[in-house]
């Protein structure tokens, strides 16, 4: 497991969220009412709950191997025909000497899992995959 104080191998997120009091952070969106926000490793996460979801947004390490562990923790956890989306796709970049890389994991997922949407504002963008594992059914229906 990462030693997620030291700055050179993450991206800060934990660091803020420490000093930070998440539901108050999200307040604007619904009050909180329907977001739970969780300030611990993808990995505690993991090991401590065994849910099933609907969406999940990821915006942790984006480095390419740790936006890509992320992936490859909480794809199993999305619900058949849940949503998955990712911050930054876009965004290529080094800070500190951290590359940016959520944009080269975007590609390659996009290629394998075909039912996607980008939102962009032309130097971040959020990408969403829907999770879809069993073939369509096409719905047929005649109406006179």
């Amino acid at each position: 497991m990462e030693n997620f104080e030291d700055k050179g191998k993450h991206n800060y997120g934990l660091g803020f969220w420490k000093k930070k009091e998440t539901r108050d952070h999200f307040d604007y969106l619904l009050k909180g009412q329907f977001i739970k926000t969780y300030v611990m490793s993808d990995e505690q996460f993991v090991q401590k709950h065994s849910f099933k979801y609907d969406y999940i947004h990821l915006d942790g390490d984006h480095r390419y191997f740790g936006a890509k562990k992320s992936f490859e923790l909480f794809w199993p956890r999305l619900k058949e025909k849940g949503y998955i989306s990712f911050h930054d796709i876009h965004f290529e970049a080094e800070s500190k000497g951290i590359k940016f890389e959520q944009w080269k994991l975007w590609e390659e997922l996009i290629k394998k899992h075909g039912y996607k949407m980008e939102f962009s504002n032309d130097y971040s963008g959020i990408g969403i995959i829907q999770k879809i594992t069993k073939k369509r059914k096409r719905f047929k229906k005649k109406f006179d």
